[in-house]
């Protein structure tokens, strides 16, 4: 137990090490990726502490103890001998086509920067937390009772639902002075035994609710990350000094959106918002029937809100008289288009005849940056096309032509990301640098660094195919395992160069590889098998909310299996193109003969020969 601990301290201390400082970049970081992921480093850099204690202090003393036989007879054992021997032959084969593993690892690096371009971007993946939004939005001048009928109509849609647990309906408008109703909405619940996904009922109603008369309805889920990923809708913000000019290039996005197959519904922010009607006066016809566009105005709004004509005091208190039309009288706009306005002469002039009505949105907002209006356009996508229709939008507009003064800005959740992914990308760099000195030190050569370093962008060829192969996207979260992984996958490297070096003072660098590797493949296998084991339910998914940390599982099991693989296999043939003198180097029998000096000749011995 002594000598087997003394033999892996190093190398087990070199790994811990190496697993702990990728998380002092993390530890140090501000923002969104500090306030997530600082507490999950500190609890990993404890735990591993606590392990590295452990396996140099109680794990020999209880093999001591306990001293376990290993069973000779055992299947398993047979199994592994034989993948032993088969490893031992194959690496010696792979020592004499040193150009052939070359080449076979810039093919991989290059296939997997071929991979990057295929795989989607987004901040924080979305969670299927069972919850649906059903919005609508209705044409000005509609009843309420029209409005309750449709929402009704909704209601009895989503309760014949068998997945639906529960619901609640909140129902916007009101008379012709208050038209708003686009905060009607419909919150639904799913059971959390549900047979079908958030999505696959998204769809569903959508199609559904596609021909409702009078309104607009939007539907879409709703989870705790949607105010992090923009719900996977494809939005443009446009930037410009003229309203008019932005409006105007705003209608050519929406245009543009409309057009796009995946695209189901398109808003803007200066035209989606709540429906109005418009009293516009004309001042020459006003002017014409003896009256001015005051008057008028003061005529509609005395039919809508009353007029306060005078006070009345008593006791001390002073009360306004307020006058208005019967309840019921001029509550939708077709009232107010029969409104009879007095003119000053007697006459009883038709609001009509100096006047027009016109139907428009109220902007939801408008927007200003570095002393520009800002408009943005919303395209809600299929749940299909969730990671797709965004860049394929934001493409096509960038090779629009936009009206002079109008440019293209980065939304909230793209200027996030961007700095997020910065930080983040710094962070790995630094990890990165941190390894290596570790290792440095730990090997006392640049060179034996350089080779286990390697390991690195061999662990890229499975972290980028199965995220390829299972549509999991480049997060804040996949990121993080990408930093995890740096400090994981040199371990095997770290404990494969290390064992080549004890016994090269014993033995050539070849059969020094081939030993090392026949004995050490076992653990090896162990702690990749272990790491990757415990991954998988995390990277299936399974259990709420696993979706989020789905991305970092996925890339610490394509990494590290592919790593583990391609070390095992290729990095022997770099260590032999690298390696340098050892500190003490090994000679053969032959050698030592040939070196031991020879005793001095006689006379009669040279005379002799």
């Amino acid at each position: 137990a002594l000598e087997g601990t003394q033999i892996v301290t190093s190398s087990v201390v070199a790994s811990t090490i190496t697993t702990i400082v990728v998380f002092l970049p993390i530890s140090l970081m501000e923002g969104m990726s500090g306030q997530l992921f600082k507490q999950l480093g500190f609890t990993i850099v404890f735990g591993l502490c606590a392990s590295l204690v452990s396996a140099l202090s109680l794990v020999p003393l209880l093999f001591y103890r306990l001293t376990p036989r290993e069973k000779e007879g055992w299947p398993v054992s047979k199994y592994l001998l034989r993948i032993e021997d088969a490893y031992g032959r194959f690496l010696k084969k792979t020592f004499h086509h040193k150009g052939l593993v070359v080449l076979v690892s810039v093919g991989l690096l290059v296939f997997s920067f071929a991979m990057m371009p295929f795989i989607h971007m987004e901040l924080m993946p979305d969670v299927d937390q069972g919850m649906v939004s059903i919005e609508v939005d209705t044409k000005p001048g509609l009843k309420l009772e029209e409005l309750d009928k449709t929402l009704r109509s909704l209601e009895e849609l989503v309760s014949a639902s068998p997945d639906v647990d529960r619901y609640s309906v909140s129902g916007g408008g009101g008379s012709m002075f208050s038209t708003s109703t686009a905060g009607s909405s419909l919150t639904v619940y799913l059971k959390e035994d549900r047979e079908k996904s958030t999505d696959e009922w998204v769809d569903i109603w959508r199609e559904q609710t596609a021909d409702y008369r009078n309104c607009d309805v939007s539907v879409s889920a709703q989870s705790m990350m949607s105010s992090y990923t923009g719900g996977g809708n494809a939005q443009v913000n446009l930037q410009g000094n003229d309203l008019n000019v932005l409006r105007e290039a705003s209608r050519q996005v929406e245009d543009l959106m409309h057009q796009h197959p995946d695209i189901v519904r398109v808003s803007s922010s200066l035209t989606s918002g709540n429906p109005q009607a418009e009293v516009v006066v004309d001042p020459i016809k006003a002017t014409a029937a003896g009256l001015t566009p005051a008057q008028v105005v003061s005529s509609v709004y005395g039919v809508l809100s009353g007029t306060t004509p005078d006070t009345l005091r008593m006791d001390g208190h002073e009360y306004d008289i307020t006058v208005e039309f019967p309840e019921g009288s001029y509550e939708t706009v077709a009232d107010l288009s029969g409104l009879m306005i007095s003119a000053p002469s007697g006459r009883q002039i038709p609001l009509l005849d100096v006047a027009s009505i016109e139907y428009s949105n109220a902007p939801q907002s408008i927007d200003r940056k570095n002393n520009q209006y800002v408009v943005t356009i919303t395209g809600q996508p299929t749940t299909a096309a969730q990671l797709t229709a965004a860049a394929e939008i934001n493409q096509q507009v960038a090779q629009m032509e936009l009206p002079a003064g109008v440019s293209i800005t980065q939304n909230e959740i793209t200027e996030s990301m961007n700095e997020e992914f910065s930080a983040l990308f710094g962070a790995l760099a630094v990890a990165v640098w941190l390894v290596f000195m570790v290792m440095a030190i730990q090997f006392e050569s640049m060179r034996f660094s350089i080779i286990v370093m390697i390991c690195i962008p061999f662990s890229l060829v499975g972290s980028l195919l199965l995220m390829l192969t299972s549509q999991v996207t480049l997060s804040m979260v996949s990121i993080l395992g990408f930093l995890m992984l740096v400090g994981t996958v040199v371990n095997n490297g770290i404990l494969f160069i290390d064992t080549a070096n004890q016994y090269r003072s014993s033995m050539d660098a070849e059969t020094a590889l081939v030993y090392a590797g026949k004995s050490r493949l076992r653990p090896i296998l162990m702690t990749t098998l272990t790491t990757v084991l415990s991954m998988i339910p995390m990277g299936l998914g399974i259990g709420d909310g696993a979706e989020i940390m789905q991305g970092m599982a996925v890339v610490i099991i394509g990494g590290l299996t592919a790593s583990t693989i391609l070390t095992l296999l290729l990095l022997p043939t770099f260590y032999l193109l690298f390696r340098g003198k050892p500190h003490k180097e090994y000679e053969s029998p032959e050698d030592k003969e040939a070196k031991k000096p020879k005793p001095e000749l006689t006379q009669e011995e040279l005379i002799t020969q």
